[in-house]
């Protein structure tokens, strides 16, 4: 049976964006292993299944090869550094972090993309490409609610 307070624990963290059930589960290697934690980090592990099915079966199916390759994060963020990546992936991996799925991450950022190059000022493909990731990149964190919107909209 699961107390009230342990489904308030649970529904905190599934409302969690990515990146910070990342940083929780990185604070969970830090504690002493207990049934409490062990509870914390199922709860966790749910989410981050539920969000990006994809990025946990990679994490889930990985083989242990550095302590990096046994962290989530190596799954859920982009395999390669933040200074190598381009501003359209750079806006794309925002919007994962922010819990959307990489296809819905993908359209948005198309839908951006579309709106600078139908506008008044009529950019061209790359030019709209890069303010459509500016953007999205100046954005402040999205919300619980427009990544609900956001989900139900491409689902």
């Amino acid at each position: 049976m699961v107390s009230p307070k342990e489904k308030a624990i649970q529904h905190t963290i599934n409302k969690m964006s990515i990146e910070k059930l990342l940083d929780l589960w990185e604070e969970t290697e830090k504690q002493v292993i207990s049934i409490e934690l062990a509870m914390v980090r199922k709860w966790i592990m749910t989410a981050l299944e539920a969000k990006n099915p994809d990025a946990f079966n990679r994490w889930m199916d990985a083989e242990y090869t550095t302590p990096e390759s046994d962290m989530p994060r190596t799954y859920f963020v982009a395999h390669h550094s933040n200074a190598d990546m381009t501003v359209k992936e750079k806006a794309i991996n925002k919007l994962l972090l922010s819990g959307l799925s990489l296809q819905n991450a993908s359209e948005q950022f198309k839908e951006q993309v579309c709106y600078y190059m139908r506008g008044i000022d009529g950019y061209n493909k790359h030019d709209a490409e890069i303010a459509a990731a500016e953007t999205i990149l100046s954005e402040e964190e999205i919300t619980s609610d427009y990544t609900d919107m956001l989900n139900h909209m491409y689902s």
